[in-house]
Parts: C-alpha cells; sequence; structure tokens
C-alpha cells in the first residue's frame, strides 16, 4: 500500500512519501537561445500539443498571425515545455520537435532527473492547472506566463525511475481511453448528421410514388424580420419574444425555439416597425454563415424576429409545418447564396425551391415517421456524450492519481 504524506502544497494535497516538493527552477530551466536559421515556426495549442504552425493551420482551417521576423523567435528543442498564453487553462505543452515560438512564450528545458514522459502529464494534470491558475490570477486573458511567476511553483519530483513506469503505465490507459472517447465522439457526429439523409430518403420515396413536384412560393408566405435597437433588447416578461439568429440554437428535438431573452410588447413592435410572425411558422437564417448550418426551428407561439432572419408561413390546408420543416433540410443552401462579402440568402431561389407535395396525411405521416427517427438518434446522442463525459473525468481523474503517486503502478 502506497504511504503518503502532506505535500504541504495546497492544490497537491497529499502525495506519494518517496516523492519530493522541489522548488520549480529545479525540475526545469528556462531555455531562452535566439531562434536557428532552418527551425521550424511551431504553434503551441491546448489541444494538439506544439506542432508546426502550417500543420496546425491545416488541421484547425484557422490562420495564426506569422512573425515577420525572426529576430523576433526563441529556439525549442525536442522535450522542452512551452507555456502559452492558456496555459493557466490548460496546463503547459510538450514539443517532441525542433523549431521556434515567440517571444510571448516561455520555453522550459528539462533539467537533469527529468523524465519528459511524467512530466507530459504532471504538467496538464488538474492539480498541477489550478496551481497555475491561482498563480496568475492578476494576469489579464493573453498575457504572458513568464519564467519567474512560474518559478514561484513548488512541483513534484518523484525517483526518476517512478516517473518512468507513470509514463508507461499511463501512455498505456490513457491511449485505450482515448481510442474509445475518439470512438464515441464519431458515433455521435454520425448521429448528429443524420437527420438529413433520413429527409432525403423520404422524400426520394415520395417522388418514386409519383408525388407531384410543387414550388415553396405556391403554398406559403414570407415575413422578413426588422431591426431590433439595443434599447429594447433584454427585456422579459413581454408578450411576444424577439428571436435573433442565435435564437435557433435553443431549438428542442421537435424544432421548437424557446429563447425568452429578449420579448417585446405588440406596441413595441408596431413602433420598431416590426411585423408579427404568427405562431406554427417556420423560421430561419438569412443572412451570414448562419444559413450553412441548415436550422430551420418553430415558434410555438407569436413573436417578432430581427432583420437577419426569415419566416415562411406555410398554407396549412395543403402543407403541414413539420413536413414543410423536413422538405427544407434538402435545400441546396450554397446554389441559393448570394455572393458578397456577406452571403444572404437568394430569396426568389429559395421561393422557387422544389419539393414533393402529397395529400396532408401522407406529409403528417412522412413527418412523423421522420420525427421518431431523430428522437432515437437523439438519445442516442445523449447517451453517447455522457459516455464521453464520463471517459473525460476518468481520464483527470485517473491522471491526477497516478502523477501525484496516491495510486501505485
Amino acid at each position: 500500500m502506497t504511504r503518503l504524506k502532506d505535500s504541504g502544497v495546497y492544490w497537491l494535497g497529499e502525495v506519494a512519501d518517496d516523492f519530493d516538493i522541489v522548488p520549480s527552477t529545479i525540475v526545469f530551466n528556462e531555455r531562452r537561445e535566439k531562434n536557428l536559421e532552418d527551425d521550424v515556426h511551431l504553434t503551441p495549442s491546448q489541444k494538439y500539443g506544439v506542432l508546426p504552425q502550417d500543420e496546425y493551420q491545416e488541421i484547425t482551417g484557422g490562420k495564426v498571425m506569422q512573425k515577420l521576423s525572426d529576430s523576433d523567435m526563441k529556439h525549442v528543442e525536442p522535450d522542452d515545455f512551452v507555456i502559452h498564453l492558456r496555459s493557466f487553462q490548460g496546463g503547459i505543452e510538450w514539443s517532441q520537435i525542433r523549431g521556434k515560438v515567440s517571444t510571448a512564450y516561455t520555453v522550459l528545458e528539462p533539467r537533469d532527473g527529468v523524465f519528459t514522459g511524467y512530466w507530459r502529464y504532471f504538467l496538464k494534470s488538474a492539480p498541477f492547472i489550478e496551481g497555475m491558475a491561482s498563480s496568475t490570477d492578476q494576469l489579464r486573458d493573453g498575457q504572458t506566463i513568464n519564467y519567474a511567476r512560474f518559478s514561484r511553483l513548488k512541483l513534484l519530483r518523484p525517483p526518476l525511475e517512478t516517473q518512468r513506469r507513470i509514463a508507461d503505465y499511463l501512455d498505456k490507459e490513457i491511449s485505450e481511453m482515448d481510442a474509445l472517447i475518439e470512438e464515441f465522439e464519431g458515433l455521435k457526429l454520425d448521429l448528429e448528421n443524420r437527420a438529413i439523409p433520413f429527409a432525403k430518403r423520404y422524400l426520394d420515396e415520395l417522388e418514386d410514388a409519383r408525388a407531384g413536384l410543387t414550388h415553396l412560393g405556391l403554398h406559403a408566405s414570407f415575413i422578413g424580420g426588422s431591426g431590433f435597437n439595443e434599447r429594447y433588447q433584454g427585456v422579459a416578461g413581454e408578450e411576444l419574444p424577439f428571436y435573433k439568429v442565435g435564437s435557433l440554437s435553443t431549438m428542442d428535438s421537435r424544432a421548437i425555439v424557446h429563447d425568452l431573452s429578449n420579448t417585446v410588447s405588440r406596441e413595441t413592435a408596431q413602433e420598431i416597425g416590426a411585423r408579427v410572425v404568427p405562431a406554427g411558422s417556420i423560421l430561419l437564417a438569412k443572412v451570414g454563415e448562419a444559413m450553412r448550418l441548415n436550422r430551420f426551428g418553430i415558434n410555438s407561439v407569436d413573436c417578432c424576429i430581427d432583420n437577419n432572419m426569415l419566416s415562411v408561413q406555410p398554407d396549412l390546408t395543403i402543407l403541414d409545418t413539420d413536413y414543410l420543416r423536413l422538405a427544407l433540410t434538402q435545400l441546396p443552401i450554397d446554389v441559393l447564396v448570394n455572393s458578397g462579402p456577406v452571403p444572404s440568402l437568394n430569396t426568389s431561389a429559395f421561393k422557387a425551391f422544389k419539393f414533393p407535395l402529397p395529400d396532408l396525411d401522407t406529409q403528417r405521416g412522412v413527418a412523423t415517421s421522420w420525427q421518431r427517427e431523430i428522437e432515437k438518434s437523439d438519445a442516442l446522442i445523449e447517451e453517447s456524450t455522457r459516455l464521453i463525459e464520463n471517459l473525460k473525468a476518468r481520464k483527470t481523474a485517473l491522471i491526477t492519481e497516478v502523477v501525484t503517486g496516491r495510486k501505485e503502478v
């Protein structure tokens, strides 16, 4: 059984009896070397670790500011650790490659008696992140954590052979957990993307059954949104919800929008020129990248919408609301977008959208079957999410127990 002692460091708590508590300067030196001519530009990140900048951009699709001069860069060696601008939230990143980073980062060089495999876990562990956060309370987001500030921390230093043993154990256990997390995340993504293929299958079956095609504009009316001055925003308790594009993220499994963060009276709506959208309409984004998310919400009560949105009111004598929402998932959004600095919906092309129009009973039956498929997927998504969260929590707890020596391996 592992013998424990009080570390004397509040964020570490109890640790193995044979683990030393030492100043961080005993474990790491600061590397201050200027970058070499052939150094690759590196980008440290919480999620991906330390990567070549080009590789990071390829993975994330994001852009990273390029340095104009190599004179403002620090050299990094394999097995160095890099403190970046978010380390107080996610720990310190281990570099497996040689390269260069901005002087905004602090580069740590391991001293003798350090097995980096252990430290790559310790410096990303929950207790260490807590210690980093407490030592940087006075820092604003985006400010540098320098070596002087880092040197105030006390660190654990297990015997070298124990460091190796812990690293080998965690490499095996964490890789297995990560593989399971990746598997469940893949399943979740697949389930989240099923609604559109399900809808396409039902519509294809209707076309095969020779259901006649119709144009959206023949059986629906449309109401555009209005401007919404800031002085009217943030009011609760009035009769009419005032939805923005972001409100579509509050849809439930039946696409009902639930957002009461902004409400107005009918008098205010009239004053600002906002038309009232009748309950049971379909709401969508008509400006911006949000159009490409294919979100179509339904308002359960009368509402108003802002000028980045559009509402569609089906003629209920011939077109069922839930069936229309199913059909709209097949919109070729990219074809319907007007080009320009800010994408916008081509409303003429939108109204010309074609879809099968069977009788109302068939529409309702198809919409009900589709909704059941979605609800099954949603239940599986919820279960997958729960399993992912549990695995991540177990992973965090295991790393903490092992790197502190509370769990002997």
